[in-house]
C-alpha cells in the first residue's frame, strides 16, 4: 500500500513480477506513464487501485487475466483508447471505475458478463461513443450505473429494466434519443433517475408511476412532452 503520498515517475514492469500480491493500492498519487502489461500476471490479486494519477495510454488488454479481481479502480487519470473486451473476463469484479478519463469507443458487450457480482459501474466522464449495450441488462445486481458525460447514441435499452436492483441511474449529458422505455418502471428501488440534457422524445410513460422510491428526478433539456403522471402525487420521498 503506497496510497495518498506524493510518488512520482512510471510504474515499473517489474510489478508484474509480485506473484502474491493480493493488494495493489496506488491512488491519490503522482504517478505517470503507462500501466504495464506485466500487471496482468498478478493472477492472485483482488484489489487493483490506481485512481486519481497522471496515468495515460490505454487499458493493457491483459487486466483482463486478472481472473480474481474484486475491485477495479482507474478513475481520475489521463487513460485513453477504447475499454479492452478482455475486462468481460473479470467476473468476480463488485466495482469497475473507468470514470473521468479519456476513454474512446464503445462501452463492450462483454460487459454484460459480470451477472453475479458488479454493483458499480462507473464510466462516467470519458468519450465513450456509439449505443448502451443491451448486455446491460444482465447485470442483475447492479447498485449504481452512472454513464453520464459521455457521447452515447441512440436509445435507451428495454433491457434497463431487468436491472431491478439499481438504486441510482445517471444517464445525463449524452446524445440518446427515443422514448424513456416503459420497462423503466420495474426499477422500483430506484432511487434517483438522471437523464438531462439528452434528445429524448415522446411522453413518460405510464410505468414511470411505479418508481415511488426516487428522491432525485432530472429530466430537463430533451424533447419531452405530454402531461406528468398523476401518480407522482404518490412519490412522497422527493426531494427534487
Amino acid at each position: 500500500m503506497a496510497n495518498d503520498n506524493l510518488l512520482t515517475g512510471s510504474l515499473p514492469s517489474t510489478l508484474g513480477n509480485l506473484n502474491n500480491l493480493f493488494f495493489l493500492w496506488l491512488f491519490v498519487n503522482q504517478i505517470s506513464g503507462s500501466i504495464p502489461s506485466e500487471l496482468g500476471r498478478l493472477d492472485s490479486l483482488i484489489q487493483l487501485d490506481m485512481s486519481t494519477n497522471n496515468l495515460n495510454g490505454s487499458i493493457p488488454a491483459s487486466i483482463g487475466n486478472l481472473s480474481n479481481l474484486n475491485f477495479l479502480y482507474f478513475y481520475s487519470n489521463s487513460l485513453s483508447g477504447s475499454i479492452p473486451m478482455e475486462i468481460g473476463n473479470l467476473i468476480h469484479l463488485y466495482h469497475l471505475e473507468l470514470a473521468y478519463n479519456f476513454l474512446t469507443g464503445l462501452i463492450p458487450p462483454e460487459i454484460g458478463k459480470h451477472t453475479n457480482y458488479l454493483s458499480h459501474l462507473q464510466l462516467q466522464n470519458n468519450f465513450l461513443t456509439g449505443p448502451i449495450p443491451p448486455e446491460i441488462g444482465n447485470l442483475s445486481n447492479l447498485n449504481f450505473l452512472f454513464l453520464y458525460s459521455n457521447s452515447l447514441s441512440g436509445s435507451i435499452p428495454m433491457e434497463i429494466g431487468y436491472l431491478t436492483n439499481l438504486y441510482e441511474l445517471i444517464l445525463s449529458d449524452n446524445l440518446l434519443t427515443g422514448p424513456i422505455p416503459s420497462e423503466i418502471g420495474n426499477l422500483r428501488s430506484l432511487t434517483t433517475l438522471a437523464v438531462a440534457n439528452n434528445s429524448l422524445t415522446d411522453s413518460l410513460p405510464a410505468s414511470f408511476g411505479n418508481l415511488t422510491n426516487l428522491v432525485h428526478v432530472i429530466f430537463l433539456e430533451n424533447q419531452l412532452f405530454g402531461q406528468v403522471p398523476q401518480d407522482i402525487s404518490n412519490f412522497t420521498k422527493l426531494q427534487n
